[in-house]
């Protein structure tokens, strides 16, 4: 059925040269948030390496197309964002998080397994009643973030992508934050989470801080392969109880919102469908 920015798929992405890929494979979650402009050229460069992304997407504002072809075509988790991308607290919260739901599951056939909270608006009301619908909750990405512990349920968010408005020198130095983080999480035996919200496409530029250009894309993607990661998604992890307040996750790495939340056994279909 027809959903917001339907059309045409994008043209196939020609992949720039690709690095040797190492023969080491440790774990990596690649989020992305949103994708209101589309993610399918994001999703078939990195399908070169063998790589998937997990996708929040908001049901009334992401392409559904794109959504359809993220799941069916490259293997994809898509996970709810809210369908109007509407933060908690708002009186239309829940029923427009349901409408996700409901919307995502008529799009790729399954209820989304994962939400992630706009805006990083959140509360203990608030994550009770996401547990109740989903077995793992993200945070939107923030600039000091908690890496995974597959010992443990999770309640975690991404690294930041650096602004995509930002000059090189800013760029280069995120670059190598990243590197640091993603390396110095698995020889914790944890699993980083990068995250990104926009990505443009070849030859466009960014018109906004949550853009990031193709080309600095590109570069993240080329180093992750090379180094020998391959992604896991949300619903891979573990779940278990509730643990409000528990102790944070990935410390020293750990953000300032490291609660465990995940659902038991009560698989992924939502509350609507108990």
């Amino acid at each position: 059925g027809a959903g917001p920015g339907t059309g045409s798929q994008p043209a196939p992405v020609v992949p720039s040269a690709s690095p040797k890929q190492s023969s080491r494979r440790v774990p990596v979650i690649l989020r992305f948030d949103d994708g209101f402009n589309g993610l399918v050229h994001a999703a078939e460069y990195m399908a070169q390496y063998g790589l998937v992304g997990y996708h929040a997407a908001c049901s009334a504002l992401t392409p559904h197309d794109s959504i359809r072809a993220l799941h069916t075509t490259y293997g994809w988790e898509i996970g709810n964002h809210v369908a109007g991308h509407e933060s908690e607290g708002t009186p239309t919260f829940l029923a427009r998080v349901d409408e996700g739901s409901r919307v995502i599951a008529d799009l790729v056939g399954e209820y989304p397994m994962t939400f992630t909270y706009p805006r990083g608006h959140r509360s203990p009301k608030g994550d009770r009643e996401m547990a109740l619908r989903f077995n793992q909750v993200q945070l939107t990405s923030e600039p000091h973030t908690s890496a995974v512990s597959l010992a443990e349920p999770s309640f975690f968010s991404g690294w930041t992508v650096v602004d995509g408005l930002a000059d090189a020198e800013t760029h280069e130095r995120a670059f190598e934050r990243m590197k640091r983080y993603a390396v110095g999480s698995t020889t914790q035996g944890l699993v980083p989470t990068i995250a990104f919200h926009e990505i443009t496409k070849p030859g466009q530029t960014p018109t906004s801080s949550g853009t990031v250009s193709w080309d600095l894309f590109t570069r993240w993607i080329d180093w992750i392969a090379s180094q020998g990661f391959e992604t896991i998604l949300p619903r891979m992890l573990r779940s278990g109880c509730v643990a409000f307040g528990a102790p944070k996750l990935g410390a020293p790495n750990a953000g300032i919102h490291g609660w465990r939340v995940a659902r038991g056994d009560r698989g992924h279909r939502g509350a609507w469908a108990s």
